[in-house]
Parts: C-alpha cells; structure tokens; sequence
C-alpha cells in the first residue's frame, strides 16, 4: 500500500518533532513532494533528496515548479552529481549526462536541504 510523507508525518505524531528527509524513490520524489503540504515540509530541518529524470525534457516544467516550492522552505546547501549504476568499463561522463537541447544535463542528481529557519540570512 502506498501512502503519503504527510500521512506518515502525522500518523507517528511527528509534526513538532525535528527531523530529517532522505529520500531516494527512483522518481517518485517529484510527486511526492508537490503533493506535501508546506506545513509538513517546514516540520523538516534537513532534506537530502536524489532527483530523478533529471533529463526528461517533458517533465522539466513540473521540475522547475516543485524545486521553487522546495526552494520557498528550504536553502541548498550541497549538490552533486549521482553516480549509480556505473558500468566501469564504459564512458562514466556519458552514464551521468545527456544532452537536453544542446547543454548537457545530469541525470541524477542529489541536493541536500536545510530548512530556512535554521538559517537566519536565509527568511
């Protein structure tokens, strides 16, 4: 059964509790968090999320949208290029980019997350 990160927050009664989200669905993440109310998202210090389809030209309106609502909650504080999956002996730089309209883009990314009130220069 499947459920929702806003079920699951207050089901376990944790929704003044400090916490962190480290997620890493295989592209469920975009759904996911746009269906997460801001409430929920600000009961979270720390995010560590691996973006998926990163690459996927019809999707990167959605993208954008949900990472302003990420951005409204929270400040990046780290990001880098995600290196699953490599085959060894094949091109690593090929695996993890793709060209989308001419620029290069990574597949798969990780950004970590803290949230704007844990940073004062940040509200």
């Amino acid at each position: 059964r499947l459920d929702t990160l806003e079920s699951h927050v207050r089901r376990f009664g944790e929704l003044d509790v400090r916490k962190v989200l480290q997620c890493d669905v295989e592209g469920a993440e975009w759904e996911a968090l746009w269906a997460c109310p801001g409430a929920v998202l600000d009961s979270f210090d720390h995010l560590v999320i691996e973006f998926h389809g990163l690459d996927e030209l019809a999707s990167m309106g959605f993208h954008a949208a949900l990472l302003e609502k990420l951005n409204v909650h929270f400040v990046v504080v780290h990001v880098h290029v995600n290196n699953h999956g490599l085959d060894v002996d094949a091109d690593a730089a090929a695996q993890k980019f793709t060209e989308v309209l001419g620029t290069l883009v990574p597949r798969t990314l990780e950004v970590s997350y803290l949230s704007r009130r844990l940073v004062p220069d940040a509200a």
